[in-house]
């Protein structure tokens, strides 16, 4: 099974993700534990007991929640590169999870080289599936983008799900790239696939992007302005 969401909060897909997919007493895999999203998810999982563990390229500091109240939750963490495909059948391969939350990833600037878009995104990607069908894995839960549209010049907006797919850059392609690859994972393997076109993450904790700085704006009683590429999203 595949499904395709926009995460807004309060939607659809973050209830269900928050509530649905976390089941205590089994084991769950996060991706990109040190990032903004992974760092709120390990918190949570973590408070509702659950058994994670968590990959990620550089140190960190994964002084989170700790356990949850019924000292029940654990946190096991891992420092790998998820492009290297031994190290992770080697590192991962032997343990059972029942759900992995695949959020790592490379948003590119303007300097990164090609092949490292490439790389961190698709190549690391369909390691993290390899290992969810070879390891007998329920659900993934995938972290896309809203590159994946024309959101740049889109036929209408606000730009919802219908809207058709047509990467503008790299980086877009690549998570793309990486949504096709899960759809034949799910079809070869029986794996139930969320993916998740994220735009425009805000919250505690999150000094970039565009609500951050709207926020800061207000708070200051200065104008909200949009940059140049902001223009025509919706916020």
């Amino acid at each position: 099974m595949l499904r395709y969401m926009k995460w807004r909060p309060g939607s659809e897909a973050s209830e269900e993700c928050a509530n649905r997919v976390v089941d205590q007493d089994e084991r769950h895999l996060v991706t990109g534990g040190s990032g903004f999203l992974g760092r709120h998810l390990l918190s949570r999982l973590l408070r509702q007991g659950n058994l994670v563990t968590t990959v990620s390229r550089r140190e960190a500091d994964f002084q989170l929640s700790g356990q949850g109240e019924d000292g029940r939750g654990q946190l096991e963490v891992l420092r790998g590169d998820l492009r290297d495909r031994q190290w992770v059948l080697d590192k991962l391969g032997g343990v059972r999870f029942t759900t992995v939350f695949h959020l790592a990833g490379l948003i590119p600037n303007p300097e990164t080289p090609s092949h490292e878009i490439v790389e961190r995104n698709v190549t690391a990607t369909q390691n993290v599936l390899d290992l969810c069908g070879r390891g007998g894995v329920e659900r993934l839960l995938f972290s896309s983008s809203k590159g994946v549209y024309a959101y740049r010049n889109p036929r209408y907006n606000p730009v919802d799900e219908d809207h058709e797919v047509a990467p503008q850059g790299l980086y877009g392609a690549a998570k793309y790239a990486s949504e096709i690859l899960a759809k034949a994972y799910s079809d070869r393997y029986g794996l139930s696939v969320i993916i998740l076109r994220l735009t425009g993450i805000y919250g505690m904790g999150r000094e970039q992007g565009a609500i951050a700085g709207f926020v800061r704006s207000a708070l200051r009683g200065e104008t909200i302005r949009l940059e140049p590429e902001a223009a025509g999203r919706q916020f």
